[in-house]
């Protein structure tokens, strides 16, 4: 490889070495069993799942709490429904003392809680982490008439629930660039290698 070729490809391997961290995204899903209103349907006793869409880029400590706010979007299915996709800016936090996990409208909004729940620890939102316990489901008080592409949606009542996150990395685009940009040097390489080569004499 010519020396030009190989002074470049050290600089790429050096500048995505020093890089920072890859941001991600992150998918927080909350499950139990509930009732409620679906439009002008009711359902009782349905198993419901709440599938939050987040970026851990969006995850700030407020003092009192730690949230991820705004969330990207707020999906929730009840048995015998479809997806309903919720109409308003939505966020999920934790408090830093006391392990009380809520979701809620954004800041943006007033940030009136949805759903709230107690658990027996406190996790990180911007890692994933294996369902855990959430008791004493409150604050449904203020999950009512709230807008999705399905109609309204109430939920009134809900047993205890499970709350789990999972991840997946999603490089930077400066890093997707570098990658790229080391591809095309690669590529020029080889080409200018194979028309150097001499023809093969019949």
């Amino acid at each position: 490889m010519p020396r030009i070729f190989q002074i470049l490809a050290s600089a790429i391997l050096l500048s995505l070495s020093s890089m920072p961290a890859k941001a991600a995204s992150i998918v927080y899903k909350i499950t139990g069993t509930g009732s409620g209103l679906v439009g002008n349907t009711a359902f009782t006793n349905a198993a419901y799942s709440i599938t939050l869409n987040g970026d851990t880029n969006n995850v700030f400590n407020f003092g009192a709490f730690t949230a991820n706010d705004p969330l990207i979007s707020s999906v929730i299915r009840v048995s015998g429904f479809g997806a309903a996709t919720l109409g308003l800016p939505t966020r999920i936090g934790v408090t830093n003392s006391g392990a009380v996990a809520f979701f809620s409208r954004s800041s943006s909004i007033g940030g009136a809680d949805l759903l709230d729940f107690r658990l027996a620890t406190t996790p990180n939102l911007r890692a994933a982490f294996a369902p855990l316990l959430g008791t004493g489901v409150f604050a449904l008080n203020q999950f009512v008439n709230v807008p999705s592409d399905l109609g309204a949606i109430s939920l009134n009542q809900s047993s205890d629930v499970f709350f789990s996150a999972s991840t997946s990395a999603v490089p930077e685009p400066a890093t997707w660039a570098m990658m790229i940009c080391g591809f095309g040097l690669a590529g020029a390489a080889m080409r200018r290698r194979h028309a150097r080569k001499p023809a093969l004499v019949a």
